[in-house]
């Protein structure tokens, strides 16, 4: 019973995430303004030792009212994106900072893989609950 719950709250944390990220990214496209971008530098980051670690691109652009944005992405990959590669950003002309890339990964993939990990785990979790399946036994 405690795995399943403990499982039921990550699955939570996950789906939350997901639905943040899909409203992040529909504010950003209705309302927001799109610009060309570069990526300034990438940043490493390891949790530990044993892990592969994640790359975080630090990307700069300009506003429509010329002001120069450089910020880190609080998404990462495994992969490092070159120095220097040509993207474009939504921004939100209210907020600069709240940004994200105009890629398919990034306005549908990563919300759509939170939100989807977060449901197979409900699922799962429910279906113990319910004796149905014995997943974590």
């Amino acid at each position: 019973m405690t795995t399943e719950l403990i499982v039921v709250l990550i699955s939570t944390a996950f789906v939350g995430f997901g639905v943040f990220q899909f409203q992040k990214v529909k504010h950003l496209t209705q309302h927001g303004k799109k610009v060309k971008a570069v990526i300034f530098k990438s940043i490493y980051k390891s949790s530990s030792p044993q892990s592969g670690g994640m790359y975080y691109p630090v990307v700069r652009f300009k506003t429509e009212q010329e002001v120069w944005i450089t910020k880190e992405l609080e998404i990462g990959t495994s992969w490092k994106k070159e120095d220097g590669t040509k993207l474009e950003v939504w921004y939100d002309p209210e907020d600069p900072e709240n940004f994200t890339i105009n890629s398919t990964l990034y306005l549908k993939g990563i919300p759509s893989l939170f939100l989807g990990v977060g449901l197979i785990g409900w699922v799962i979790s429910v279906l113990e609950l319910i004796e149905l399946t014995d997943f974590f036994r």
